[in-house]
């Protein structure tokens, strides 16, 4: 099977920056908020899934 020889330094890029935007921002989606779906290779949402960030006060 061939594969991107730079496809694991990808992975690790996405995984070194949702640990920082997970540790430094609050998240959420509106309240009452419910998705609707769409299906291919897996559930996704139709809307694109509203989502707030805030930074946490320091």
């Amino acid at each position: 099977m061939h594969t991107c020889i730079g496809q694991q330094f990808a992975d690790m890029n996405v995984k070194a920056i949702m640990h920082q935007l997970l540790r430094r921002h609050v998240w959420w989606v509106p309240s009452g908020y419910r998705p609707k779906l769409t299906w291919g290779t897996g559930s996704t949402p139709t809307d694109g899934l509203p989502i707030a960030i805030r930074p946490l006060e320091a």
